[in-house]
């Protein structure tokens, strides 16, 4: 059970409307992107690597907010705890598990406004 934490990032309109365009191909075509091992291997070296298919987590998720969030290096040598430097706020601590019944929670008292 790997723990995990979310955090928090205003953003404009344009920005989410940017990030959203960012995640349609991997919406659209799930099983074409795969985790990249490899990549690993050029963090750990510090090379950068600019892979279509393959990310690691942290690779993906700089990759999406690139030019939104001020990462301190290329999105394929991010690594979780450069997401620490950004300073935003966590808004869940926990599994991934824990962090789906959060989302249902949050989506049940929405609804009731």
């Amino acid at each position: 059970r790997t723990k995990i934490c979310v955090l928090e990032a205003e953003i404009t309109e344009a920005q989410r409307a940017e990030v959203l365009s960012r995640l349609a191909p991997f919406e659209q075509n799930p099983r074409f992107y795969k985790y990249g091992f490899a990549n690993c291997v050029f963090q750990w070296l510090g090379r950068p690597v600019q892979r279509t298919r393959h990310f690691t987590c942290s690779q993906f998720v700089a990759q999406i907010f690139d030019g939104i969030l001020p990462f301190s290096r290329p999105p394929s040598l991010v690594r979780p705890m450069d997401f620490c430097e950004l300073n935003l706020p966590c808004i869940f601590t926990g599994t991934a598990e824990e962090y789906i019944h959060f989302l249902k929670k949050e989506a049940t008292c929405y609804d009731k406004y």
